[in-house]
């Protein structure tokens, strides 16, 4: 009986992956280091990105001339490096580039998704020179020992990025496309999917009230929280948000009326196809007609703009809701992490939960309440409008799901309708009309062409 790869063997570290399975000691990835020398976080991680897709060909041609070695033809890059064998990667880069960086569905990879693309292909590379041995039984050992799921994609990737026709051959076998690590069968089993816990609408008028809160520290927090729900993004989404902006008309004392709303602009979102900016916005003022305005300053004057991009930086302590932010050696602030903004959605929600009334019917679902994430309010989000009777385009609108992409192109003015959407969501808390978790009664929606912003309280 063949044995696994004997670098498999290796005896583990006390540190953990991703899963929780012991990390072997052949598993430290080595990666240039990070660009220090551009102006800009953009320029420094465009310089970075493009020194690891320099590494990956680099590695990638010295890899090849192993295999070569030990009878395993592999000539990559051949449109380039067929006519002249000395090009620098720079010059392989220009033509392999787009393979080398693209996904499905158009755009780019990111810079952490082709780490991992290269890490794995560089192990599986390693292996077959190891054992000289590039055959389908060799990759299915591979694939199970080393718990790669959905490893055969990588392997397309490989093929078509570096040229190489007996890793596209290999790719195309059918016990490789379809091999999952472990058992070589299993039976069918069904299983529940793990749903971030529904958050009713309560708890969205709570965080409205919260932003009005006297500590500047937890209402740019409750706000938040309080975009993420009303604005239907996720945390990776406000990771990327670069710019914050007030639009709409004053009165003659300066105050905004009617229509305002709050625009957030993001180098990307993670359902991004190409290089374009994304944009989201939410009325500025909230279901009593009061305004944002203020939480929205306070949140605006933590985020790192330009400079880094994210809209949630980090606290000294994120256990405490009211800690202030971290700051870098520059006494800049730094981006905050999805832990932080799960711990930060479940402290409003403890303190939300605090406040209900002794009968509340919410109460009895109060720990399924306390496992909320910021994806959440996508639930939320989808289920108030599906339940409101709002119409699917609006709905799509509403949660940033239109797949029209000539549509999405040609308007010009996307944000004006998604806020006069948003704005009905918000009247509809101040109505008294409310969604409905599984078990309570619903109720029949007001007519939404009926629904008129809320009053403006100054």
């Amino acid at each position: 009986m063949q044995q696994p790869p004997a670098y498999t063997k290796f005896a583990a570290s006390g540190k953990r992956t991703a899963s929780g399975n012991a990390r072997q000691k052949h598993q430290k990835l080595e990666f240039p280091a990070p660009d220090r020398t551009g102006i800009t976080a953009a320029e420094r991680d465009q310089k970075t990105y493009e020194t690891l897709v320099h590494h990956i060909i680099e590695k990638t041609v010295g890899y090849c001339k192993m295999l070569t070695d030990i009878g395993v033809e592999s000539s990559p890059f051949g449109h380039v490096l067929s006519k002249n064998p000395t090009a620098s990667p720079e010059d392989v880069a220009t033509v392999y580039g787009q393979l080398l960086t693209g996904r499905r569905g158009g755009g780019a990879v990111q810079l952490s998704g082709l780490k991992q693309r290269w890490s794995r292909i560089r192990r599986f590379l390693e292996s077959v020179v190891l054992h000289e041995d590039r055959g389908v039984l060799h990759t299915c050992r591979f694939i199970d020992t080393s718990n790669y799921k959905g490893f055969g994609a990588h392997l397309r990737w490989a093929g078509a990025a570096f040229h190489l026709d007996w890793i596209k051959h290999l790719a195309e076998q059918e016990l490789i496309k379809y091999r999952s690590p472990g058992k070589a069968w299993v039976p069918a089993r069904g299983k529940l999917s793990k749903s971030a816990p529904h958050l009713p609408d309560d708890f969205l008028r709570f965080l409205a009230d919260q932003c009005r809160h006297p500590n500047p520290i937890r209402r740019r927090k409750a706000f938040y929280v309080y975009q993420c729900g009303m604005g239907g993004v996720r945390f990776s989404d406000t990771e990327n948000v670069i710019r914050m902006s007030f639009e709409g008309p004053k009165d003659e004392q300066g105050r905004y009326m009617s229509g305002a709303c709050i625009a957030f602009t993001a180098s990307r979102f993670k359902t991004s196809r190409g290089e374009t900016m994304e944009y989201y916005a939410l009325p500025l003022h909230d279901y009593t007609g009061a305004s944002l305005a203020e939480a929205a300053l306070d949140l605006q004057s933590q985020m790192g703009g330009e400079r880094g991009g994210f809209l949630l930086a980090a606290s000294l302590d994120p256990r405490d809701i009211e800690s202030d932010v971290k700051r870098d050696d520059q006494g800049c602030t730094v981006p905050g992490s999805y832990w932080e903004s799960t711990l930060l959605v479940r402290h409003f929600v403890d303190l939300w939960v605090a406040t209900l009334p002794a009968g509340s019917p919410l109460l009895q679902y109060k720990e399924r309440y306390a496992k909320a994430t910021i994806h959440s309010f996508k639930g939320w989000l989808d289920t108030f409008a599906v339940q409101a009777k709002f119409q699917q385009d609006d709905i799509d609108t509403l949660l940033h799901w239109s797949n029209k992409a000539m549509r999405r192109h040609y308007n010009r003015c996307p944000q004006a309708t998604e806020v006069h959407m948003r704005q009905k969501v918000v009247a509809l808390l101040a109505s008294g009309w409310s969604s409905t978790g599984v078990g309570f009664q619903m109720q029949e929606p007001p007519d939404l062409r009926t629904i008129k912003p809320v009053t403006v309280r100054f």
